[in-house]
């Protein structure tokens, strides 16, 4: 009886692996991952990394100063989204509580206590809040020249050369 030894050659390949790290203080999706989010981009509802690691564990995450969690706590979304009239939270919670809510520095509240509103967007002749209150009592003129004017109420366009003559 005949044995027979057989020889296989194999290789062994080494692949490098790269392990690329990001810049304080950004967020690392994956250390094999060549991408960095900023940190406002973690836990905001978005997908951001391949894999989608920005968006997992929010529970436990800790918004960013001059954020907030949503009710669901999810998601981190700015403090000047909340009661501005938009749906920024995936569960409408930033617009859910406004009665209670203070607005942040800038912004005030129409009377109706619905909604928080850039103080630019006041007696700027467009009414925003829902019960029109940013427009009422407005006792100044709020014009640019050649543009249409604001003023007591009333809608009117005026021309530079008057503007000129009332000394505005």
């Amino acid at each position: 009886m005949s044995s027979h030894i057989f020889w296989i050659p194999f290789q062994i390949f080494i692949f490098p692996i790269n392990i690329y790290c990001c810049e304080e203080p950004q967020f690392q999706c994956h250390i094999y991952d060549h991408q960095c989010l900023n940190d406002n981009q973690v836990c905001d509802g978005w997908v951001g990394c391949y894999g989608g690691e920005d968006e997992a564990n929010c529970h436990n995450y800790t918004c960013l100063p001059g954020y907030r969690k949503c009710d669901d706590n999810l998601e981190c979304k700015k403090e000047t989204s909340v009661c501005d009239s938009y749906f920024d939270c995936s569960d409408f919670s930033d617009e859910s509580h406004c009665t209670e809510w203070e607005c942040v520095e800038g912004y005030r509240k129409c009377d109706d206590n619905k909604w928080c509103l850039n103080v630019e967007r006041v007696c700027d002749g467009s009414a925003d809040c829902e019960d029109e209150s940013d427009e009422r009592n407005c006792q100044h003129w709020n014009c640019t020249k050649g543009r249409a004017c604001w003023i007591y109420g009333l809608w009117g366009f005026i021309h530079t050369s008057i503007l000129r003559f009332i000394g505005i």
